[in-house]
């Protein structure tokens, strides 16, 4: 479990044929006991560290375009690129831009990270919305090592819509991080369901890393900033009403139909409406939220595979497509948290959508929209 770095660790302190590095194939012989020992395929070695490097180099080149391109012309009239850019750039420049770490579900892929995604307001703070294993790694290959560094400075909010570990192993190592290179900073707000709470309660007392946990977060639960909810808020929520108002947002959840204690969120700023689902079947709590600019919606199977999502309590590409067309106003529906079965994209049904009314598109790991077009 070695750093990335171009160099192995160290190993002076220790006899150095006493250590034996682990490579990918690398082999240990238990039985017959006159074989025992390492066994290493160099072909097999080989091959796969070419298969590596011909893989990077292909990412390069997509990541080196304006933007990324669907190869099926079956897809390139209902998810147009330049769309949702043009119904967008009327925002003013300093609203930021959505960032997607993890578009994937369940377990990363070769192309798709687990749940993760990143809102950088510039100068007025960052927040993110659900934050898998490997957001901040993601985040570091978006931004690089300085720009992140100084993103992890000015972040304000963590949004984690439900205890999935797929959607928030990840928010550790992000606190983590920040604390190592900024030890006095300002705690950062976290929302989520109640448990997530007990959760780093209880990491904080086992982790010596993360002893700092309780003193440098401030919890927010999901039930204590209902949409339309006009509960009696712990006074805990002064603190969140302060940082909106330094970001010029208001964020608002909604109960979603996926697990126990499941949420999606609502953001308002003064220019437009932003909607994540998180993990849900299609639900009217959703449906039902009014004057929405961009939806970002759950879609995890495709239509074929309906009996599954329903089982599993997740939407198809079709059904999500249908909740966008239920709102009370044209909005740009985004698709995202694909099964890992799908090499690239699910299929969806075309007929769906009529490109006057409604503009889809499909989410992708490293992508931006920047809100400022």
């Amino acid at each position: 479990h070695f750093s990335n770095a171009s160099r192995l660790p160290s190993i002076n302190d220790y006899n150095e044929k006493a250590i034996v590095y682990a490579r990918p194939l690398l082999k240990y012989m238990l039985t017959p006991l006159e074989k025992s020992g390492f066994v290493e395929d160099q072909t097999s070695y080989k091959a796969l560290k070419l298969a590596i490097e011909n893989d990077m180099e292909e990412l390069k080149s997509l990541l080196a375009e304006d933007k990324y391109k669907i190869e099926s012309s079956k897809y390139n009239s209902l998810l147009s690129q330049e769309a949702p850019y043009k119904a967008i750039q009327n925002i003013p420049k300093n609203d930021g831009e959505l960032v997607f770490l993890g578009t994937g579900s369940a377990i990363p892929s070769k192309y798709r990270n687990v749940t993760g995604h990143f809102i950088n307001f510039y100068e007025r703070g960052s927040l993110f919305l659900d934050t898998g294993e490997g957001s901040l790694a993601q985040l570091y290959r978006v931004y690089g090592e300085q720009k992140t560094n100084s993103l992890l400075l000015n972040l304000k909010i963590i949004w984690i819509s439900h205890m999935h570990a797929d959607h928030h192993m990840g928010i550790t190592s992000i606190l983590m991080k920040r604390h190592e290179i900024y030890p006095n900073a300002e705690p950062v707000i976290v929302i989520g369901p109640s448990p997530l709470e007990d959760y780093l309660k209880e990491y904080s007392l086992i982790s010596p890393q993360l002893s700092f946990l309780t003193k440098k977060i401030v919890f927010i639960d999901c039930e204590w900033i209902k949409f339309n909810d006009n509960i009696i808020q712990p006074t805990k929520v002064i603190a969140l009403k302060n940082v909106e108002e330094q970001m010029g947002i208001k964020l608002s959840t909604v109960r979603v139909y996926h697990c126990s204690m499941a949420y999606g969120i609502i953001l308002d700023s003064k220019h437009y409406r932003f909607v994540f689902s998180g993990d849900t079947r299609p639900t009217n709590s959703i449906m039902s939220i009014p004057n929405v600019d961009v939806l970002f919606h759950e879609a995890t199977f495709e239509h074929d595979l309906v009996d599954q999502a329903i089982a599993k309590k997740h939407s198809t590409t079709d059904e999500a497509i249908q909740v966008a067309l239920k709102q009370q106003s044209t909005c740009i529906c985004i698709l995202s948290h694909f099964s890992q079965r799908y090499f690239k994209l699910p299929a969806m049904s075309t007929e769906l959508v009529d490109p006057t009314q409604l503009t889809v598109g499909t989410a992708f790991d490293l992508a931006k929209i920047p809100l400022s077009r």
